[in-house]
């Protein structure tokens, strides 16, 4: 998981505005999204994955935090 995370980042690189919130997402997204299929109970692993990634990333992205 965390690997795909690191590559779907990157394939995804110019949807960044700055480089501080391509960094960010590469520091913070791929040890959430390991963690959260780790620790997630079987049947809501895909709805937490989700739920976490795209809030984490909305947080990135969409709030002038970086």
């Amino acid at each position: 998981m965390f690997l795909t995370t690191l590559i779907a980042i990157f394939i995804f690189h110019g949807e960044f505005d700055t480089a501080r919130q391509f960094i960010a997402a590469l520091v913070i997204l791929p040890p959430l999204m390991t963690f959260a299929e780790a620790f997630a109970p079987h049947s809501m692993d895909t709805p937490l994955m989700m739920l976490s990634g795209y809030t984490v990333l909305a947080g990135i992205c969409c709030w002038n935090w970086f």
